[in-house]
């Protein structure tokens, strides 16, 4: 009797928490909490609240509504789908659950009977095709089976674990914005909100986290890295740099440049491929030295004082120097509370000019490249006349920075806010480039080779 009494209590307790658990973890409180930190964070609602206040308020009363009835599994496309009326990619809601090992094994137990082990024939046509991530294989075709929701599956078809082939990386299906959104699987089965998109003529595919794939020209190319740099000679005075992505190690970039730098630095034209990178971190600056004519003049942004940026900018302060940057931010901050204050401003960038003989520069663009590849382009002009970008108009992520990313309520579900802190300079509302992207100096048709057109300019 006595052990049936304290299984009995210990059951009511553990029915108990959980219910106490999933009371606490509802979409309209997340919701709720995630509106809160835009009006107190996010600056862009502070610059532009005049213009967009009523646009917004109707906004968050409808998708409020919507959240009542959203489960939290669906909780975050609903806040995506929301964060949308900014037209801001550094504004985001991500999820990293963290699921009980009885739901991880439910997910692996679904994957494990489900899996596709003949792919078919698999075509190249825009997710469609053969993918690498660096390690693995993948072929994303339309789905095959009934029992996965998804209109198309992306299926692992080579990977060091031989149980895993077969398994369904990731599904997705078009929502009414025409864009690819489902779920993806993480090693550990702990599936999470995605989104992908193919950039770069369809060569890199953009997974929601900061995920990339390359494409394969079929399931036999061998497996390459999607995001290192690479060089190549296109003649004995061209070079072609491509940089598919800035979420490397700068310690990569630097031993990148090491290695190549006496191809840079003996070519009389060199072509920087940036399509396709959406962004990082500012890893990129010794390249620069190779071209560079002139410093470069930091701009002074602006940022809303509030707790949580405090905090972010607090991190990055060396707060026993009254002069460091993000120390006086934090003092301003302090004493402003709520109010509009001055960002950080940083010294003149000036790189350490290498000798080379480059004499032109061209950046290839596309709509994939975004953020830090944004700022690598208008860092690049800036400081040397001889650079002219080719190419199609970016992605416009660049008009407010410095991402700052928090939890939002219940811990489970891994749900967090992410906002830029401040802008890029005080007068981004007329002279930004999120609503355009940054124009390259000569547009060029999709269906042009890059190559030739480009060899071409050189030449003339």
């Amino acid at each position: 009797m006595k052990k049936t009494l304290i299984l009995s209590i210990l059951y009511l307790s553990i029915f108990s928490l959980t219910k106490a658990q999933n009371e606490a973890c509802q979409c309209v409180q997340v919701f709720e909490q995630m509106t809160q930190k835009i009006e107190k964070n996010y600056i862009a609602y502070h610059l532009n609240k005049s213009e967009i206040e009523e646009a917004y308020k109707t906004q968050k009363s409808e998708f409020h509504k919507k959240s009542t009835e959203t489960t939290m599994e669906q909780c975050t496309a609903l806040l995506q789908d929301f964060l949308r009326f900014f037209q801001d990619k550094h504004v985001f809601a991500v999820a990293f659950p963290k699921p009980t090992e009885e739901e991880l094994n439910t997910t692996k137990i679904l994957l494990q009977n489900n899996l596709i082990k003949d792919v078919g024939t698999v075509t190249a046509k825009d997710i469609e095709g053969y993918w690498t991530d660096g390690s693995s294989k993948y072929a994303i075709l339309p789905n095959p089976n009934e029992n996965i929701k998804f209109s198309h599956v992306a299926i692992i078809i080579e990977h060091q674990d031989a149980a895993k082939i077969g398994e369904i990386k990731l599904g997705v299906s078009l929502n009414q914005q025409q864009e690819w959104v489902g779920k993806y699987y993480p090693n550990n089965y702990a599936e999470r909100y995605t989104q992908i998109k193919t950039y770069k003529e369809g060569k890199l595919l953009n997974i929601w986290g900061g995920i990339i794939w390359a494409r394969l020209d079929d399931k036999n190319t061998a497996i390459f890295s999607p995001i290192k740099p690479t060089l190549k000679n296109l003649n004995e005075k061209t070079v072609l740099i491509d940089l598919p992505s800035f979420l490397i190690e700068k310690k990569d970039f630097d031993d990148f440049l090491k290695t190549n730098e006496n191809s840079i630095a003996e070519a009389s034209y060199l072509i920087i491929d940036l399509r396709g990178n959406t962004g990082g971190n500012g890893i990129y600056y010794n390249l620069f030295s190779f071209f560079a004519e002139k410093s470069l003049k930091s701009p002074q942004g602006l940022a809303i004082a509030s707790d949580d940026n405090i905090a972010y900018f607090t991190k990055f302060a060396n707060l026993n120097q009254a002069n460091d940057p993000h120390t006086v931010v934090v003092n301003n901050m302090k004493t402003n509370n709520g109010q509009i204050v001055k960002g950080p401003i940083y010294p003149d960038f000036m790189p350490k000019i290498r000798k080379s003989n480059i004499q032109k520069v061209v950046i290839w663009t596309d709509k994939g490249c975004m953020s830090a590849a944004e700022a690598f382009i208008l860092q690049a002009k800036g400081l040397s006349t001889k650079v002219t970008t080719i190419g199609n108009a970016t992605g416009g992520v660049i008009d407010y920075n410095n991402v700052n990313s928090i939890p939002i309520s219940c811990e489970r579900y891994g749900i967090y806010f992410g906002y830029p802190t401040y802008s890029m300079h005080e007068n981004v509302k007329t002279q930004g480039y999120n609503k355009t992207g940054i124009i390259p100096d000569i547009i060029i048709e999709t269906n042009v080779d890059y190559t030739n057109f480009t060899l071409e300019f050189l030449n003339k």
